[in-house]
This record gives structure tokens, sequence and C-alpha cells, in this order.
């Protein structure tokens, strides 16, 4: 009984002095997941052990409403620039890109043209309303062959000659073997954000995340 009132009066302390606490971190998918965050999240902490980091990724939208109820504290997502809702920080730009098996004589620049003459896989991630809105700014509709959430599982169709298709290039693996990467034309950037609701009360952990987030990004630039 005694250890435990000792373990709670040190929690105590520990969250007074910003040492203790938890941080619940939205994702909007890899690119976030992969790319970003493990880095920001392992620097985070080795300087600050005691406040737990708990990683929750979902699609956009998703992740914006678990935002608004408060079930997730903070978040990377793309496109918020200039929204009051949000207080955001620019955490990475990136772009969709056209990938390929390596073996298939494409042209160097994909577009919408040149998909509907392919079998094509319509990523079901995060980046699924930006690949339709790239086809609609060509006033196309997508041929749709296959359907599918895993970026695995693409690749796998992808490298197999099956399929091409188009996703967000920070969500790419290092091990390409099989796979060509191409530019779109026209292009199709997007910036992601690191994001959170400024009238929702923030812990110190929080706060702490936050703070130390924003001085990565800028000490990177």
């Amino acid at each position: 009984m005694q250890a435990a009132e000792e373990n709670t009066l040190a929690s105590i302390n520990d969250l007074r002095q910003n040492k203790g606490g938890r941080v619940r971190i939205g994702s909007s998918g890899p690119s976030a997941s992969t790319r970003l965050l493990p880095h920001v999240m392992k620097r985070f902490s080795r300087h600050y052990p005691g406040i737990a980091l708990e990683l929750r990724e979902a699609q956009d939208q998703e992740i914006i409403a678990a935002l608004r109820r408060g079930e997730v504290d903070v978040a990377v997502v793309p496109g918020l620039d200039g929204d009051e809702e949000f207080e955001s920080l620019p955490i990475a730009c990136d772009r969709l890109v056209a990938i390929t098996a390596d073996d298939m004589d494409l042209p160097q620049h994909m577009n919408a043209e040149a998909f509907q003459k392919q079998p094509f896989i319509m990523t079901k991630g995060g980046s699924e309303p930006l690949v339709r809105k790239w086809f609609g700014r060509s006033d196309t509709d997508p041929r749709v062959d296959h359907s599918i959430q895993q970026i695995t599982s693409i690749l796998a169709v992808v490298r197999s000659g099956l399929a091409c298709s188009i996703i967000a290039e920070l969500a790419l693996p290092e091990d390409l073997d099989g796979v060509k990467v191409l530019p779109l034309d026209p292009p199709a950037p997007r910036s992601l954000f690191f994001t959170r609701l400024p009238t929702t009360p923030s812990n110190s952990a929080v706060t702490r995340f936050w703070e130390f987030t924003e001085q990565e990004i800028y000490r990177e630039e």
C-alpha cells in the first residue's frame, strides 16, 4: 500500500515537473507513420523518458474527427494550412507519384490519359481523395481495376506488372526493387501539417511534445 502511494506521489511530481504524462498522436498514413513521426518520437523519448507516446493511424478525415472529439491530442495530416479551427505547423512537403513495374514501357511523366491505357489500382488509404482530385483536374474519371488499402499489397501487384498506381511519395518504403517511380503531369504536391486544436486544454506533456516538435522542424530547416 505504501509503495503504491509513493508511486502515485512520484507520478504527480513528475507531471508537475513536465517529466510524466501521455501524448496521443494521430497519423493520417504511412507518410507520417514511417517517415516523419518515428524520428521525432525517438528524440523526444530520449529527452522525456517519463512521457508515454501513443500513435494512432487512420485516414485523414478520421484523424481530424478524432482531434475534434479529443481522442488524439496532436496529429499529422495534409492540407490544413489556413484553417482557423486548427493550430498547424508545416512539417513536410510531399507529392503524389506514379508507380509501375520497372520493365513497363511508359511515358517518363504520367498524365491522366496514360493511366487510362493501363490497369489501375486505386489506393484506399488517405491519398484517395487527392488521387481522384488529380484526375478531376483533367476532367477524367480514373479507371479503377483494383482497390487496395495496404501499400505493401499495392507494391506487390505493381511489381508483378498487373497494374500501376498513384500514391504519396513519402509513403514509399526504401526497398523499391522491381518498381519504377514516375512524376505526374501535372504535378500533385501536398503539404503535411503538425496540428492541434488551440481551444482544447493541453496537459503539460502535450505542450512539451508540441514545443519539442516545433523546435525539431526549425532545427532541420
